[in-house]
C-alpha cells in the first residue's frame, strides 16, 4: 500500500505529465500506434482501408477459407501480402530520391574524386546507394520476413487442407471482370 507521501508524489508528477502540448507533438504521438503496428487499420499514409479491403476480398475469394484457424491463415496471407507491396513501394520511392539525389549532386557525391561530374549516372547511383545501404538493408530484411510470414501461413493452410482432403486452393467462384487475378502456390 503506498503512503500518503507516496501518493502526494505520485498526484503532483502527473500534473506535469499531460503529453504533448504542441500541434508538431500531438502529429507526432499520434503516428505512435501505427509506427508500433498497433492501429486498428495499420494502414501506412497513403494508403486507404478501402483499397485493404479490396485487396483482402480478392485473396479471399482465391483462398475461401472453411472455419475459423483457416480464416486467420488467410487473413495473416493477406496481410503480409499488402505489407510486401507497402515494402516494394517504399523501396521503388527510397531508390527514386537516391537517384534524384545522386542527380543533383553532381560532383559533391565523392569528396576524393574531382572528376565525380563526368561519371556516368551510374557511378553516381552507385555512391547515393552505397550511402543508403543501412536503410535499403532494413527494408529487404522486412520483406523477407513478411516473405517467411506468407510462405509459413500459407503451407499451414495447405496442410490443413490436404488433412482433411480439400482441394489445396477451391474452385474459383466466377471472377468480377474488376477483380485482380491472383496466383497462389503451395
Amino acid at each position: 500500500m503506498a503512503s500518503e507521501k507516496q501518493i502526494a508524489a505520485n498526484q503532483r508528477n502527473a500534473r506535469k505529465s499531460t503529453g504533448p502540448r504542441t500541434a508538431q507533438g500531438k502529429a507526432r504521438s499520434s503516428k505512435n500506434a501505427l509506427r508500433r503496428g498497433l492501429s486498428r487499420q495499420n494502414l501506412a499514409p497513403g494508403e486507404t482501408f478501402r483499397a485493404y479491403r479490396a485487396h483482402f476480398a480478392t485473396i479471399h475469394a482465391e483462398l475461401q477459407p472453411a472455419g475459423p484457424l483457416e480464416k486467420i491463415l488467410v487473413r495473416l496471407i493477406a496481410d503480409a501480402t499488402w505489407r510486401m507491396q507497402r515494402m516494394a513501394r517504399i523501396r521503388d520511392a527510397y531508390l527514386a530520391q537516391a537517384a534524384e539525389a545522386a542527380k543533383s549532386e553532381g560532383d559533391h557525391s565523392d569528396p576524393g574524386s574531382d572528376k565525380t561530374a563526368a561519371r556516368g549516372e551510374t557511378d553516381l547511383f552507385a555512391v547515393a546507394m552505397a550511402r543508403r545501404l543501412a536503410a535499403l538493408t532494413k527494408l529487404e530484411k522486412t520483406r523477407g520476413s513478411l516473405s517467411d510470414a506468407y510462405r509459413r501461413a500459407y503451407r499451414q493452410l495447405v496442410r490443413i487442407r490436404v488433412a482433411e482432403g480439400k482441394p489445396v486452393v477451391p474452385k474459383r467462384r466466377t471472377p468480377r471482370d474488376d477483380s485482380p487475378v491472383l496466383a497462389f502456390r503451395a
